[in-house]
Formats: C-alpha cells, structure tokens, sequence
C-alpha cells in the first residue's frame, strides 16, 4: 500500500451492501501474507490542515513503533473527518502505537477532537490488478457471517464493474470477521451514488446477511 492522501468527498450513512447484483467475471483476489497488520483511525479534528502539519512531523516517532506506510483520507463537506489506514509491521506494533501514551498526546497535540473508529485489521483480501483510481468508496458493515457473505459479494462483481465499482479490498478487525471493511475504485461516480440509492441494496443486503445499517465514504485521491 503508497503513501497517499485521499479526500472523503461525501459521508454517506446508507443501506449499501457490497453493491452487489448478478454476473460473472470477477476481479482476481488475493489473500495477503499474515505478516503485517493495518490500522484505521477515523476521528474529527479541530482543523485538518494544522493536524496534517503536525501529523507529518510525527513520522519518525511512527516508524520507530513500527507504522510504516500511511494513507490519509479527508472529509469534503466535512473537512475535519479523518479517515487513517495505516500498516504496522505487526499486530503487536500496532496494538502498542494505538495504546502508547505518546499517540494520545500527538493526537491531542495535533487536534483531535474525538474517535469515531480505531481497529487493527486482519490480513485482507486485495484486488492487485485493479487500477489506482482517483475517486474510492470506502465501506464498513457488519455482516452475520463473512464466509456467506463474501461468497454472495463475489457472485455479484458484474454488476458492480458495470456500474463503475471496482474492488480493491475486502478486511475485517482482528478477531472479528464479521465486521467487514472494504475499498473500492469508482469510475463514474455520480452512476455509483444512483444505484447505491436503489432499491436493489435493500434486497441485497437481505441476502448476503448484513445486519445494520452501513457506513459508506467516497473518497477522491489526492497526490
């Protein structure tokens, strides 16, 4: 995973499931190496400028506790919304980062104002062929078992890549698979935001078993 930083160009609190539909010819996955471990955070801060200041100041401390490589999304129309998606060497790193003292207090240094999300993710499921697209969906849900799940989100990347929606992750926290986290790269978003309103997602999450209400960020690349 680059270092990059990405702009959350809408917040979207919606019944989206893995947009799923019908079809074949999925996007080739694979399953990442155990080593390894990623991180996201997403907190408000005072003001995102000043926190990416102060943030940036901090990479040596970072890389001494073994974060390595960052990517950094920013709220639109909620310009103090940071989205973080870190690797750590391992999960022992990154449980030590999110629990050292020091990174409460770059945090408050930094401005944050509260934690909406903190987790350290499991190995996930990656899509390397799937192009560096500028405008991303990030989506998190829970679902009632992964491996049901994930069988119908695969069963339905047609209809997905017809649509603009392109996978490029597929992670849960550790120890929790039913927590699922996913990334996408989205080609035509105005198309995306239509089906994402339809009435097919109600059915879909129906049937791959997510049982709340999903969270959903799109997000635009920043170099």
């Amino acid at each position: 995973m680059r270092s990059r930083t990405v702009v959350i160009s809408t917040l979207l609190l919606v019944p989206v499931l893995a947009l799923c539909g019908c079809g074949a010819n999925p996007e080739p996955a694979t399953i990442e190496p155990e080593e390894g471990a990623r991180v996201v955070v997403v907190h408000e801060v005072a003001d995102f400028d000043e926190w990416h200041t102060r943030f940036a100041e901090q990479v040596t401390s970072r890389l001494d506790m073994g974060i390595e490589e960052e990517l950094i999304l920013q709220g639109e129309s909620m310009s103090n919304l940071v989205f973080l998606l870190m690797s750590a060497r391992d999960s022992v790193s990154a449980a030590d980062w999110l629990q050292s003292p020091a990174t409460a207090r770059s945090m408050e240094f930094s401005g944050v104002k509260g934690e909406l999300i903190t987790d350290i993710l499991a190995p996930g499921i990656v899509y390397p062929d799937t192009p560096e697209y500028e405008t991303r969906l990030v989506v998190r849900h829970p679902v009632s078992d992964f491996d049901r799940w994930y069988s119908t989100f695969r069963g339905h990347e047609r209809e997905r890549l017809d649509v603009g929606v392109h996978t490029m992750l597929v992670t849960h926290p550790l120890g929790d698979p039913n927590d699922v986290y996913m990334m996408f790269g989205v080609s035509d978003p105005e198309r995306v935001a239509e089906y994402m309103a339809s009435d097919l997602l109600g059915l879909a999450m129906r049937l791959a078993g997510v049982t709340a209400q999903p969270q959903a960020f799109f997000v635009n690349v920043v170099e």
